[in-house]
């Protein structure tokens, strides 16, 4: 990328010695953030092991921090995150998969300033946003990102009239929804006006240029968030 786009790399991995090890093999790559995710061991290890566990991850690599609250049987309560976005300064944000708006909500309220709340679930992008979260980060917006930006700059201009079917864009494509998920990122691309490729036929190689080709409508309003660098 040059500089030119801030890159979050995503790491998912059982061990604090893990997580640094790949972020080492990082270095040099010019990245913005990691974005890591809790432990997935099978039994919980208390809140206190969680802390300690970003901390020495910050401490180690001094890559600012996502967290990516997705692990369904190790999910962070909004008591642990606050502290952890109030102790640790990497810690710049987190990444909400929790299918929960009160959780949302409440994270979006309590989080200390200049931190980031970005909401992940399809089907809650629009109420996190109009609750004053910073933005999302998720595969909706990667495989379709004309919609979701399209939503943002509704609720931004307070269109209320105009958002829900702004929302309505993005919605068919949850897979818990009726519609179901797009098969393969060519239909992601359908949801974005782009022309996409037969999906039985698309590969490895073939979905990565079916999701960086084109410039989906919308897409040039979109702004960087001020934690990765500000407006691009």
């Amino acid at each position: 990328m040059n500089g030119s786009v801030p890159v979050v790399a995503g790491i998912i991995a059982n061990s604090t010695r893990e997580v640094i090890q790949r972020a080492t093999a990082l270095k040099g790559l010019e990245v913005a953030a990691l974005q890591v995710t809790p432990t997935f061991y099978v039994f919980d290890y208390g809140e206190e092991a969680m802390f300690q566990y970003f901390k020495r991850i910050w401490e180690e690599t001094g890559v600012p921090l996502v967290i990516y609250n997705v692990i369904p049987w190790n999910l962070l309560s909004a008591d642990l995150v606050i502290r952890l976005l109030e102790e640790i300064p990497g810690i710049i944000g987190i990444k909400q998969s929790q299918g929960n708006i009160s959780r949302a909500a409440e994270l979006v309220i309590r989080a200390p300033k200049g931190k980031a709340i970005l909401a992940a679930i399809d089907d809650l992008l629009y109420p996190c946003f109009m609750m004053g979260a910073q933005g999302t980060l998720a595969a909706s917006p990667t495989a379709a990102p004309g919609p979701c930006v399209r939503l943002w700059d509704a609720v931004q201009a307070g269109d209320h009239a105009l958002a829900p079917s702004r929302a309505g864009e993005i919605l068919p494509r949850d897979p818990g929804l009726p519609g179901g998920p797009p098969a393969a990122p060519s239909d992601a691309g359908s949801v974005r006006g782009a022309e996409g490729e037969d999906p039985a036929r698309a590969g490895g190689p073939a979905r990565v240029r079916q999701l960086t080709t084109g410039r989906p409508a919308g897409c040039q309003r979109l702004r960087w968030p001020s934690f990765l660098g500000g407006e691009r």
